[in-house]
C-alpha cells in the first residue's frame, strides 16, 4: 500500500508575508522573525508551514479585513440599530395610553364638580324653595311652571320700574343663558322674569319690558294672589313703598336668581356679587351632576 506523505514548501519571508493581504498574527511573525535562513537565504526546515494550515490562516484573515472595511465604511449602523422602529403597534400603544390618560383627567374633573356641588347643597339645606305657580306671559298667554319642565330656567323676581338693580340683574341673567348656550347647546336654559308690582306691570307694561332685554327672555305677571303665590313658593319678599306726590314708588324685594332644573325642582340660587361667568361655572357643574344621575 502507497503512503502519501505531506507535501512541505520551502517559503522565503516576503513570500509568506505575500499570501495574506493584512498583517498575519504576531505569534507567526515571532515564529518567522526568530528563524534563521540558510547560507542560500532560504529558510530552513524550522520554518517550513504546512500550506493548508497557511490557506485557512489567510482565509480568515481576509474575512476579517474585509469585516472591518465594511464596519468602518458605515459608521451610522451602529446608531440605527439601537433606535427604536416605529410600528403600528407601538403608535396603538401610545393611543391606549393617551387615552387612559385623558380618562383620568375627566373623572378627576367630574369628581371636583361633584364635591363642590355636594358642598354647594350643603350650604344651602333642605330648604323647601319653589313650587307650581300659574301666571300670564308678555303675551297674554297663560303659563304654569309645569310649561317650563325639560329646561333649566333662570328666574328672576323684580319690577319694571326698577331703576337700576333689575336691571343689572337681568342683564346678567341673559348673559349667563346666552354663554350657557354658546357651551352647552344641549341643554336648553330658558330665562323667565316675574313681577313682584302687578298693580303697574300689566301684560302690555311687561311685554315693552323684557323687549328691551332679549327676545328670549319671557315675562310673567298675574293677580296679586297669583303673584304673592309664586313669590311665597320660592321664599321672595316684597314690600311697596309709600307713593310719592306723583304716585310713583319703589317694591323692595329679594335679589335673587334661582336655578330650576329639567323637573322643575330648585337647584341653586345666585346673588348680586356673583358674576354671569361664576354662574356658568356653577350652572355647568350641576348640569354634569344632573346628567350623571340620570345616565
Amino acid at each position: 500500500m502507497q503512503t502519501c506523505e505531506p507535501t512541505y514548501y520551502i517559503l522565503t519571508l516576503s513570500q509568506v508575508c505575500s499570501l495574506s493581504p493584512v498583517i498575519l498574527p504576531l505569534r507567526s511573525l515571532q515564529s518567522l522573525s526568530s528563524a534563521r535562513p540558510s547560507t542560500n537565504g532560504v529558510y530552513g526546515p524550522s520554518t517550513v508551514f504546512r500550506w493548508n494550515r497557511l490557506a485557512r490562516t489567510d482565509s480568515r484573515l481576509t474575512l476579517f479585513s474585509r469585516r472591518v472595511q465594511t464596519e468602518a465604511a458605515v459608521p451610522g449602523e451602529e446608531k440605527r440599530k439601537n433606535r427604536i422602529p416605529v410600528t403600528w403597534k407601538s403608535l396603538g400603544i401610545a393611543t391606549v395610553m393617551a387615552g387612559a390618560l385623558w380618562g383620568t383627567m375627566m373623572y378627576l374633573k367630574h369628581e371636583k364638580e361633584q364635591a363642590s356641588a355636594a358642598e354647594r347643597q350643603k350650604q344651602i339645606g333642605k330648604a323647601k324653595i319653589g313650587g307650581e305657580w300659574e301666571l300670564t306671559d308678555h303675551n297674554g298667554k297663560p303659563r304654569t311652571s309645569a310649561d317650563f319642565h325639560g329646561s333649566w330656567v333662570l328666574l328672576y323676581f323684580g319690577f319694571t320700574h326698577c331703576p337700576d338693580i333689575c336691571p343689572d340683574e337681568i342683564e346678567k341673567m341673559i348673559k349667563t343663558a346666552d354663554l350657557l348656550e354658546k357651551e352647552r347647546p344641549e341643554n336648553k336654559v330658558q330665562p323667565l322674569f316675574i313681577t313682584v308690582d302687578p298693580d303697574r306691570d300689566s301684560v302690555p307694561a311687561v311685554a315693552r319690558y323684557v323687549k328691551e332685554f332679549s327676545p328670549k327672555l319671557i315675562g310673567l305677571t298675574g293677580t296679586t294672589e297669583q303673584v304673592s303665590k309664586a313669590a311665597k313658593a320660592f321664599r321672595v319678599y316684597f314690600s311697596s313703598g309709600s307713593p310719592d306726590a306723583d304716585n310713583d314708588y319703589i317694591v323692595d324685594h329679594t335679589i335673587i336668581v334661582y336655578l330650576i332644573d329639567p323637573e322643575g325642582k330648585f337647584v341653586d340660587y345666585y346673588g348680586q356679587t356673583k358674576t354671569a361667568e361664576q354662574m356658568v361655572q356653577q350652572i355647568e357643574g350641576h348640569m354634569n351632576r344632573f346628567s350623571y344621575l340620570r345616565w
